[in-house]
């Protein structure tokens, strides 16, 4: 089977990855520009996106516990060690801030799933840690994926696809160049998947465009910098490998914020305190959202009782629902999934 992705992200490249696996023939079509996967932090936390009562609760879950264990064999496969820090810590420095971050806790009632520990330093200050949540270089694991994936065979063609249609034979993909016929076609391009579809003849899907951002700085002073990875509320503060990250952001902040969220890290980890900041970097990546909050994943009817398969709007969830989505995906696909019959415009199994 010839399957042609489009888009190179973290849902392109984990849907190229299982689709190789199953033994099928994978071309990546991509536009050159950063996407948001190359602009995520890559911290797969558990407070905040894992509510008991969310539907998509299990496949986060199983992704969450999941995707450690690929980036392990991603690692042992390439011989690359892939930079990754496990266990993260949320602190409260008095009574009225411990009990508001477990009162959030408890609300959102993951804690059934995942463990959550309280440490206690001093009377009325401590730390929240969560063990299961942890950190990975998210462009550097996405460098190493697409390296996996061109040694296994995968052929990468950096044009925009600008159409996508169906045929007696197959289903196409029109670039600048011309079209090329493919057995099937699934759509993962994030921010430009909506537009595409318009372009195709078919009814875009509502999105909403958020930009985000990660910022990174060197780390200079003396010795070696510590390695943490803390949360204060949405954000993530991570110290690895001589790099201090944080976000990611909705927006790219100011050097003040940028300040006070380093004084927080130094506050927390005495030994940042000799350190500085050096070097700074920011990557920017336009994250996709649908109105409805989870993912388009599953199959478009087009003609010739062909279908065209979708995968984007994951906005913040992609590192965390990508591996769920790709298997659902490629089990449907390749004939393992069922299907419940119905001749629908979209049918989209996560909504």
């Amino acid at each position: 089977m010839q399957v042609a992705v489009i888009g190179k992200g973290i849902a392109g490249l984990l849907l190229g990855d299982q689709l190789l696996a199953r033994g099928c023939a994978v071309t990546f079509f991509y536009r050159e520009e950063s996407s948001a996967s190359a602009a995520a932090l890559g911290v797969f936390v558990s407070k905040g996106l894992f509510l008991a009562q969310d539907p998509l609760f299990s496949h986060k879950l199983g992704a969450h516990l999941a995707f450690g264990t690929l980036i392990s064999q991603l690692s042992e496969r390439m011989g690359e060690k892939i930079p990754r820090f496990q266990g993260a810590q949320e602190f409260f420095d008095s009574p009225a801030a411990y009990r508001g971050l477990r009162q959030r806790i408890y609300r959102n009632q993951f804690t059934g799933a995942l463990d959550v520990e309280v440490q206690r330093q001093s009377a009325g200050a401590g730390a929240f840690y969560y063990p299961q949540d942890y950190w990975v270089d998210a462009g550097f694991s996405l460098g190493v994926m697409e390296s996996d994936l061109r040694r296994r065979g995968a052929v990468f063609i950096p044009r925009e696809v600008v159409r996508v249609g169906s045929a007696k034979e197959g289903l196409w993909v029109q670039t600048a160049v011309g079209r090329d016929l493919f057995s099937e076609v699934v759509l993962a391009a994030g921010e430009g998947a909506s537009a595409l579809l318009r372009e195709s003849g078919i009814a875009g899907f509502p999105v909403q465009r958020r930009p985000g951002c990660t910022v990174r700085y060197q780390l200079e002073g003396p010795g070696e910098a510590p390695v943490f990875l803390l949360k204060k509320g949405r954000l993530s503060l991570v110290s690895h490998g001589g790099i201090f990250y944080m976000g990611p952001f909705d927006q790219e902040p100011s050097p003040e914020e940028e300040a006070v969220l380093f004084q927080y890290a130094q506050k927390c980890c005495p030994a940042l305190l000799p350190f500085s900041l050096t070097g700074r970097g920011c990557s920017h990546g336009t994250r996709v959202r649908t109105p409805h909050g989870a993912p388009y994943v599953g199959p478009v009817s087009l003609s010739f009782g062909r279908r065209l398969w979708v995968s984007f709007g994951y906005d913040k969830s992609g590192f965390v629902l990508a591996h769920e989505a790709a298997r659902h995906i490629v089990d449907r696909l390749c004939g393992q999934g069922g299907d419940d019959g119905q001749n629908r415009h979209l049918q989209v199994d996560w909504v």
